[in-house]
């Protein structure tokens, strides 16, 4: 449903803004958000909002949602290159002008520039440049955290994530914070290639890594319903999902390179945090990419152990 959906897509964009989620030492997420460096013509300045030349649209408004909407209404009639000028300064300047405009900004927003670029070409292009400004900017001195973030939010939109791992091996040597920054989306493409021992070598604490994705699942039971109808319709179980699948990929890399002890540590500290099949039908698809069956009747075993018969035949079916 729409609902789902926007629960999803928000959610995921304020995942990767949230890229200091606590360690095992640390119980409480940052509130406050670093002002986010502008990739500009200029050098890259920082610019405070409230000293900012507002720029407004034909409605006369300086609100990145009502410009986004503005954008959105315009695109309806046809009238794409005006769109376009609004999504642009919604892309540039939204999250600058209002804070809480980020997990728009991440999600619905650089979806709308991608689906108006499908009748509207230029549309692509001018995202593509802002994207491949935001990576320059990452060479930079001082280079920016959210530039980082904006940019890996930008090679998923484009499903160009090959992008982020070159921008992330490039990196690490020379600008190793901007690198950390770009390490788990990297890590899911290194997954994907099964170059198991890059994510291993390159992750350091596997242990306080899925520590921070699973904290992030606890804290999605906090938000659930007792109404499970209401649950399936915010679609909670694929958002979780989301961090579930990021937690896997650690276990995934450490059973295929054959470090069974440190797999079985991960494997038991998701099973702790996933609630009923989830966390074993996660853990089995990622055991059969990495070619274990060992592994998959391990987790079997432990799951007709630990279910309920109705929820273990649903694993053992998958």
């Amino acid at each position: 449903t729409m609902a789902g959906v926007a629960v999803v897509r928000v959610v995921a964009a304020e995942k990767k803004q949230d890229a200091h989620r606590p360690s095992k030492e640390q119980h409480s997420v940052a509130s406050s958000k670093k002002q986010r460096t502008h990739v500009s013509s200029k050098k890259h300045h920082t610019r405070v909002s409230s000293k900012r030349t507002a720029r407004t649209n034909a409605a006369g408004a300086d609100e990145p949602m009502e410009r986004e909407d503005h954008a959105r209404k315009l695109a309806d009639k046809h009238r794409y290159s005006e769109a376009l000028k609004e999504y642009v300064w919604c892309l540039k300047e939204g999250d600058i002008v209002n804070p809480s405009f980020v997990g728009v900004h991440g999600s619905f927003l650089m979806s709308e520039i991608m689906d108006l670029g499908k009748k509207y070409p230029p549309a692509i292009a001018a995202f593509e440049q802002y994207r491949d400004s935001l990576r320059d900017a990452l060479d930079e001195p001082g280079a920016s955290r959210d530039n980082a973030l904006d940019f890996i939010a930008c090679n998923d939109a484009l499903d160009e994530k090959e992008r982020t791992l070159a921008a992330y091996e490039k990196l690490k040597i020379s600008q190793p914070a901007i690198a950390e920054m770009l390490f788990e989306d990297a890590a899911k493409q290194m997954i994907r290639e099964r170059r198991y021992a890059d994510v291993v070598s390159g992750a350091g604490d596997i242990s306080n890594r899925i520590y921070r994705q699973l904290y992030c699942v606890d804290g999605m039971f906090s938000h659930m319903s007792e109404d499970e109808e209401l649950n399936e319709e915010l679609n909670w179980g694929s958002v979780q999902q989301i961090f579930l699948e990021d937690a896997a990929n650690y276990y995934e890399a450490l059973i295929a390179l054959d470090k069974k002890t440190e797999a079985d540590a991960a494997r038991d500290q998701i099973l702790r945090s996933a609630r009923g099949p989830m966390g074993y039908l996660t853990l089995l698809r990622h055991a059969r990419r990495a070619e274990k069956p060992i592994a998959v009747q391990d987790l079997l075993s432990i799951a007709r152990q630990k279910l309920k018969p109705k929820a273990f035949k649903k694993v053992e079916q998958a």
